[in-house]
């Protein structure tokens, strides 16, 4: 999930005043995507703590949950990742769509 704008945003820049500090914020940055992505994994019931899943998801370059629409189950089986994870894995991903824009608007009703 980068911030809006980019990694090299003039807003980002001036904030980052090391190179040390942007490679914090890029580390940041990963973790949030990576957190984002075992979000959606649980909300598909798949563990994000298996290491088959964790290995094959890397090996594939998944940062984001939307990702997950662009394969069909069949490349996740090819790579060892069982039937029913990778079919779980590639049909939730419009339903926590929704479930995050819901999330969204309810904590939006509960903040006025």
């Amino acid at each position: 999930m980068i911030p809006h704008g980019g990694l090299f945003s003039a807003k980002n820049k001036a904030t980052l005043e090391s190179p040390k500090d942007f490679f914090n914020f890029v580390e940041a940055c990963q973790a949030l995507d990576t957190a984002e992505v075992d979000n959606y994994l649980r909300f598909a019931k798949v563990n994000p703590c298996n290491p088959d899943v964790s290995k094959v998801i890397n090996d594939m370059g998944i940062t984001h949950y939307s990702a997950f629409a662009k394969f069909k189950e069949i490349n996740f089986e090819k790579r060892g990742i069982k039937p029913a994870p990778s079919r779980l894995m590639t049909s939730c991903v419009g339903k926590y769509k929704r479930h995050l824009k819901r999330a969204k608007e309810n904590s939006q009703l509960t903040l006025h």
